[in-house]
């Protein structure tokens, strides 16, 4: 059921490769999610520092929202036009720089714009996970694959919050864009 190219990596990696990929996938997809939820709890400092209201500061979830449905929609055709690789690749640096682009930003458009890259990052990372996992493990493997990579993607927006209400207290707003920064870097 393996593309070429996944099978290509088993015979350089071998039968452990499924494992790494299915942490690899759960790194970015946790970075994403979290990314998703730390801002919720940094939108009363964002609003505060460019005295924004309450409907101006709303577009940057809305723009998370929006171009992550964009990008599910156009997940499969980017994966079978560039690969699972190259789209994982770019998926991961969108992310990162949408990160490093929200901490500095010095307008609303600028973050809204980091929202965006952000959340076409995350569209593209969540339905590619279980596409890969189902090609890259046997049926009686499947199960426990999911189920680990389940957990991760329930606990990320959980903890989300509580990673930003840390950072916005101990540092600055601009800290919750960069906070996701070192899974994001661990999963590219």
């Amino acid at each position: 059921m393996a593309g070429s190219a996944i099978r290509a990596r088993f015979s350089e990696f071998g039968a452990n490769y499924r494992w790494f990929l299915l942490f690899t996938m759960l790194a970015g997809s946790m970075a994403t999610m979290l990314a998703a939820t730390t801002i919720n709890v940094a939108l009363p400092a964002i609003i505060g520092a460019f005295g924004l209201g309450q409907d101006q500061a709303q577009w940057m979830s809305t723009a998370f929202l929006a171009s992550s449905t964009i990008a599910m929609l156009a997940n499969a055709w980017a994966m079978a036009t560039f690969g699972a690789r190259a789209t994982y690749v770019f998926g991961m640096a969108t992310f990162v720089a949408g990160s490093l682009l929200g901490a500095v930003s010095g307008t609303l458009e600028l973050l809204i714009l980091a929202r965006a890259l952000q959340g076409l990052s995350a569209g593209l990372l969540q339905p590619m996970s279980m596409f890969l996992i189902f090609q890259t493990f046997p049926d009686n493997q499947r199960g426990t694959a999911i189920g680990i990579f389940s957990v991760g993607v329930v606990l990320a927006p959980a903890f989300g919050p509580a990673l930003g209400g840390v950072a916005v207290d101990l540092a600055d707003w601009r800290v919750v864009f960069v906070s996701t920064l070192p899974l994001a870097i661990l999963a590219l």
